[in-house]
C-alpha cells in the first residue's frame, strides 16, 4: 500500500502512433538532483589556472538565431570563471534541477583531462 502512489507516480505513458501501434514514454526524473555531488576535475578550477578558461562546444553554431556568440572555428565558445556567478560551472550545477550544467575541463588544457569522474 505504501509504494502505490510511488509506483503509480512512475508509469510510463502510452503515446499512440500514425501507424495504429503505440510508444511507452517513461516519465523523466533525476535520482541525483538536490544530492551531493563531485568532480575530479572543473573547468576554470584547477592550481594551474588563472583567471577565466576558454572551453568550446563539440556541436556546430546556428549564427542564424544565435546573435551573442563566441565563434572560434565554427565550434561555439565561452569561458568559465568560478569568480563569476554567471560563468562558474561547479559539479552541484549538474544536479541542481535548473538549466545550469557541470563543465568539464577542455582538452586544451591536456589529456590527462581526457577522463574526468563526477
Amino acid at each position: 500500500v505504501v509504494r502505490w502512489p510511488v509506483c503509480s507516480n512512475l508509469a510510463a505513458t502510452g503515446i499512440s502512433t500514425a501507424g495504429g501501434g503505440s510508444t511507452l514514454t517513461p516519465p523523466y526524473f533525476n535520482l541525483a538532483e538536490g544530492k551531493r555531488i563531485n568532480a575530479s576535475s572543473t573547468c576554470g578550477v584547477g592550481e594551474d589556472i588563472e583567471g577565466p578558461e576558454l572551453y568550446c562546444k563539440l556541436v556546430g553554431a546556428n549564427t542564424d538565431n544565435e546573435a551573442n556568440i563566441n565563434l572560434i572555428q565554427g565550434q561555439v565558445c565561452d569561458v568559465c570563471d568560478p569568480a563569476n556567478p554567471a560563468k562558474m560551472h561547479p559539479p552541484e550545477f549538474a544536479v541542481d534541477g535548473l538549466e545550469t550544467w557541470w563543465q568539464s575541463p577542455p582538452l586544451s588544457r591536456g589529456k590527462i583531462y581526457n577522463e574526468v569522474n563526477l
